[in-house]
């Protein structure tokens, strides 16, 4: 029997190599979209410098627990150490061990809670950007919920204005009145709260 059209013969046969390696690699996991390491280390160093102007060289990389750990040697010859998805889409400047996060937290709750004892106040509204950066400063939402009095509110603005309150964002501590956005060591000063980080 002879065949008339031998391209249709290549084309079934590459149709079924390509279907069989397809589901090889369905079946043994290959992930097709995963860079690398190398590839993801001149992305990084790519996207530093052109975030930064400054130039960084790469030291090493490795692949650990499913990341690449890239290390760089950061414009002041400083390592950097930067960990990447696989696939290069995401990356961390830095892993954090939970025991220092916690450290962290338990730092701020100590901050909110003088605050509270000192009975300070902060004046601002949430549609104002220069008051979301002093709740920023200050450790986020979290750290000001119990001393945040939101000015929208037609008797909060009384008060802020009975205390001497012109401008927003400001604290308020004994009398006193720090206009803002202030710095973390302005607060700090101002207060007698510290935020030891």
């Amino acid at each position: 029997m002879e065949l008339k059209n031998p391209s249709y013969l290549k084309l079934s046969v590459f149709f079924i190599v390509g279907f069989g390696l397809g589901l090889s690699s369905a079946f043994f996991g290959l992930n097709l979209n995963e860079k690398s390491g190398e590839t993801v280390s001149e992305d990084v160093i790519s996207l530093l410098e052109s975030q930064t102007g400054q130039n960084y060289e790469l030291i090493n990389y490795d692949s650990q627990n499913g990341l690449y750990q890239v290390d760089l040697a950061g414009p002041d010859g400083v390592l950097e150490t930067y960990h990447v998805t696989k696939d290069g889409e995401l990356f961390s400047p830095s892993m954090t061990r939970m025991e220092d996060l916690n450290n962290v937290l338990e730092q701020v709750d100590s901050f909110s809670e003088c605050l509270m004892q000192e009975e300070v106040l902060l004046y601002g509204s949430m549609q104002d950007e220069a008051t979301m950066l002093q709740i920023e400063v200050l450790g986020g939402q979290q750290t000001v919920q119990n001393i945040y009095r939101e000015v929208s509110d037609e008797e909060t603005l009384e008060e802020a204005q009975d205390r001497g309150v012109e401008t927003i964002p400001s604290i308020y501590s004994n009398g006193e009145i720090l206009e803002g956005p202030a710095s973390l060591g302005e607060v700090e000063q101002f207060t007698g709260c510290q935020l030891n980080l």
